[in-house]
């Protein structure tokens, strides 16, 4: 399932426990699992937060990373097209012993 027409969304996973960690993960869509990279293990039995982060319009992900243009967004940003930022309320989650 895809999110709003044009936002690319930005899933940041973070723990401050004894073994620190932190993820982010760029989608188009409204759901996503957390990949499975072997290197990058998440640690077993630890208390992640996470947020979503959303930016629009960009055309797509590979576009919007070649251009740098997932930027913050500010009362004082007038030039330029129309773009905006949002951001999820912060959640936890406990990984797997």
């Amino acid at each position: 399932m895809d999110s709003a027409l044009s936002t690319i969304n930005e899933l940041n996973l973070s723990t401050s426990t004894p073994n620190r960690a932190a993820y982010k993960v760029f989608t188009t869509a409204s759901e996503v699992t957390i990949p499975v990279v072997p290197e990058l293990a998440l640690p077993a039995n630890q208390t992640f937060s996470w947020q979503v982060v959303a930016y629009g319009p960009n055309a797509t992900v590979d576009e919007a990373a070649a251009a740098n243009e997932l930027e913050a967004v500010s009362s004082a940003d007038y030039a330029g097209p129309a773009h905006a930022q949002t951001f999820s309320a912060s959640r936890t989650f406990t990984s797997a012993p």
